[in-house]
């Protein structure tokens, strides 16, 4: 899936549930329950590149990928 033709508002709308998106001296960060870091913004990235790598770096859980797509593949029809 290109995630490219999503607006950056549906991509965050489509990310797996109780995972806190963090925001710490500019640099954001994803969240597991225990507030250990789960995926870091790297420092020559926009937020939105951080977004779109983090989703793509979910293809390596199946389950959580699949809803992701799931999730953009209805909004796609909406537009």
């Amino acid at each position: 899936m290109n995630y490219n033709e999503f607006l950056t508002e549906d991509l965050i709308d489509a990310l797996p549930q109780n995972r806190p998106l963090y925001k710490d001296s500019g640099s954001w960060t994803i969240r597991g329950d225990d507030m250990e870091t789960i995926y870091a913004m790297q420092t020559n990235e926009t937020f939105r590149e951080f977004i779109i790598r983090y989703i793509e770096w979910l293809a390596n859980y199946p389950d959580e990928i699949i809803d992701v797509d799931t999730d953009l593949a209805i909004k796609k029809l909406k537009y």
